[in-house]
């Protein structure tokens, strides 16, 4: 056998090894409770419903745009073939496309490095691997950790065209697609985001020639192509969405913003560490002697960092997952420190590198199958933390029968409830639209129940009354809970209690349900024959 032949077997077997330990990994995962994000449960059960027929925005409600939730349906298509849980199926989706977009993160960062850096191209591929979030249930799937999954191949096909290395044209389009596909799911804010690097990348290039490439051409092709599709084949989905969902979500949206002067004080709190480290890496790459694409990969993801905080100014507000571009940008430029600084060392001790990337994978996958564990355990706290609603859920209704959740904060529990394969009692899904009720009215001190107020009130409240009477006298849920603590996101003294009971008559199926107050947290209500 020859040397190189050798060197392939020897890489093949790691690699098999490093395949095996994955597994480990995710048999370790899944040997505890799989578990993904609130928003990934939502779209897995608009996939039940597209998959029986329903029509978005009219048989059911989101506040988003109807891509997430086709994406979602060949898992849920797969799940019901496969007779298993669609939860789990998405979490091997996700996993898979966290190992595949890292091996092509890993491809491409070896052929714009030079061939001594390729512990460098390792580490940056770890961007996407070596992440505690893909533990973490309240991020995991999240719309934000998709597109960033698709990001870095895309950022380093970029920095392929600026040095004038070739990639295979099919790679180049399977990577455009992706980046225009996950940046469709939020278009105003990851679209902002993929428009900030291709800025800089004329700048860089000083001609706007580069912006002719595959991946380019594949990106915009697939965002325009679903633009379209939504456009001329939505119908009546595409009008409800667009002339009362928009307006109505756009309003309420803006109801929870940080209060004036506190934006940026409140973005600094949340995420200034990780700001910080983009800002503080960004300049020691450009001190260091490092090839110039690297001090490029540095300069892209401080773009990506400083249009996520254009993005989280200009919404005024953000939540946990809104803070992944960030985040991403600290993780891909940190990978990339420990890359450099590796390197330089190994070149000191003279060590050689020809196999190294592998055997550092397989440490990296040893440590991540013994963390896994660990942080699995952590989301099993939090599961069960929901385990009294869900319990009640399970205790008051059996599988396939129609539950209806009105209250904002059980929202939380969604992908439990579609674990348990309930379906929703109202085109509202889990969730009571309660921020979507008030035009960002305030309440006065003295006022304890805001939505009494007239001036409070949006036309849109009456209409979302009716529709409630409707869908429940149409689909008669076998189960009705109603949440009785001060509802999250809600006016000042809002009580969910309160505004059913309180105003009973516009609420008429009431009459067909026993009422049982004896749970301190929710109103179980069930029919009374």
């Amino acid at each position: 056998m020859s040397g190189a032949q050798k060197q392939s077997f020897t890489a093949m077997l790691l690699w098999l090894a490093a395949a095996s330990l994955a597994g480990i990994m995710v048999w370790q995962l899944f040997s505890k409770i799989v578990y993904v994000s609130v928003d990934s449960g939502i779209y897995l059960d608009s996939a039940r419903a597209l998959l029986a027929g329903a029509r978005p925005y009219i048989d059911f409600v989101d506040i988003n745009p109807p891509l997430a939730m086709y994406l979602h349906v060949p898992v849920v298509w797969l799940a019901d073939i496969l007779n298993t849980d669609s939860i789990a199926a998405y979490f091997v989706t996700v996993v898979a496309f966290i190992l595949c977009s890292s091996l092509v993160s890993f491809y491409l960062a070896k052929r714009i490095l030079p061939a001594d850096y390729r512990i460098a191209a390792f580490a940056i591929a770890l961007t996407l691997i070596y992440s505690l979030h893909n533990f973490d249930s309240s991020w995991f799937g999240q719309r934000e950790q998709l597109f960033m999954l698709a990001l870095l191949p895309y950022l380093l096909l970029r920095i392929a065209r600026l040095h004038d290395v070739a990639v295979p044209v099919y790679l180049s389009i399977a990577i455009g697609i992706a980046a225009g596909l996950m940046a469709s799911l939020k278009p105003p804010q990851f679209g902002a985001i993929m428009v900030g690097v291709e800025l800089l990348i004329c700048l860089r290039h000083r001609s706007l020639r580069v912006l002719i490439a595959p991946e380019i051409t594949a990106a915009i092709g697939v965002s325009l192509a679903y633009v379209a599709l939504f456009y001329f084949l939505g119908g009546a989905s595409f009008d409800v969405f667009v002339n009362r969902y928009v307006p109505l979500f756009t309003s309420s949206y803006n109801a929870m913003n940080d209060p004036d002067g506190m934006v940026l004080p409140t973005l600094l709190r949340r995420f200034g560490l990780e700001v910080a480290i983009v800002f503080v890496g960004w300049c020691a790459t450009m001190l260091l002697k490092i090839p110039k694409v690297l001090r490029d990969l540095s300069t892209l993801a401080l773009v990506v960092c400083v249009m996520g905080i254009v993005v989280y100014i200009a919404q005024a507000k953000g939540f946990g997952y809104h803070e992944m571009p960030m985040r991403f940008s600290a993780n891909l430029m940190l990978c990339l420190l420990c890359g450099i600084v590796v390197h330089k060392l190994l070149l000191r001790f003279r060590v050689d590198t020809a196999h190294m990337p592998y055997m550092a994978l397989l440490c990296v996958l040893f440590f991540m199958a013994g963390i896994s564990a660990t942080f699995s355990s952590a989301n099993n706290a939090a599961y069960r933390s929901t385990q009294g609603l869900v319990k009640l859920i399970a205790d008051n209704s059996s599988r396939g029968d129609r539950v209806a959740i009105f209250g904002v904060t059980p929202l939380w529990y969604y992908p439990s409830l579609v674990q348990q394969d309930r379906y929703s009692g109202t085109r509202y899904a889990f969730s009571f639209m309660i921020p979507m009720l008030y035009d960002g009215a305030s309440v006065e001190p003295d006022i304890p129940h805001g939505y009494k107020v007239a001036g409070n009130r949006i036309d849109q409240e009456q209409l979302y009354k009716s529709e409630i009477q409707e869908d429940i006298e149409k689909l008669k849920p076998e189960l009705v809970i109603i949440y009785r603590r001060d509802c999250q996101w809600c006016l000042p003294g809002f009580s969910m209690e309160e505004y059913f009971l309180g105003q009973a008559e516009e609420f008429p199926f009431l009459q067909d349900y026993l009422i049982d107050r004896s749970n301190d947290w929710y109103l179980v209500l069930t029919p009374k024959s």
